[in-house]
């Protein structure tokens, strides 16, 4: 199955949760066994060395393993 891009339908904002949203998580393409999700690590997902948060990658990494099946 080819993998869907988030122009093909904004149906993935749905799969979104808030907090996802708050900290800036988008979902470009879901398919069988694939996601991608996307984040803009703003300063304030940043921690104390300028570089993105470990919580942050991990929210990222966490809501693309959670979607990589719900096409």
């Amino acid at each position: 199955m080819a993998p869907r891009s988030h122009d093909q339908g904004a149906s993935y904002d749905k799969l979104t949760s808030n907090f996802e949203k708050h900290v800036g998580i988008t979902l470009s393409e879901v398919s069988a066994g694939f996601a991608r999700a996307e984040m803009k690590v703003s300063e304030q997902l940043g921690n104390r060395i300028n570089t993105a948060h470990g919580g942050a990658i991990f929210t990222l990494a966490d809501k693309a393993f959670a979607n990589q099946d719900t096409v």
